[in-house]
């Protein structure tokens, strides 16, 4: 828990860790989607996202495995113009913000 959590998210949406993608994929919540943010995914200006969801985000050096990404549900990448790749928690706000006010 952060102290720049003021509105207590930890109330509202679940946090879990997982060592492991492995322990992840079998404890998926009922009906929730894995989103990987990947480059050489759907656009995310395409994309309609699921009620219920992970989004997953990879390393900024190396992105996501291809095995892990054969396992998610979908895949989607950034809009750039210019730009190859986000640095993860600029990607992570774009995606969230995306969810809340996009398409």
């Amino acid at each position: 828990m952060q102290a720049s959590d003021t509105p207590k998210t930890w109330r509202h949406v679940p946090l879990r860790s997982y060592e492991y993608f492995e322990d992840l994929y079998k404890n998926i919540p009922y009906d929730c989607r894995i989103v990987a943010v990947e480059m050489g995914g759907k656009m995310l200006s395409e994309f309609k996202h699921p009620q219920r969801c992970i989004y997953l985000l990879g390393a900024e050096d190396s992105g996501i495995p291809d095995n892990i990404i054969e396992r998610c549900h979908v895949s989607v990448s950034l809009d750039a113009v210019n730009i190859n790749s986000y640095n993860v928690a600029v990607t992570g706000s774009i995606v969230m913000y995306n969810r809340v006010f996009g398409n």
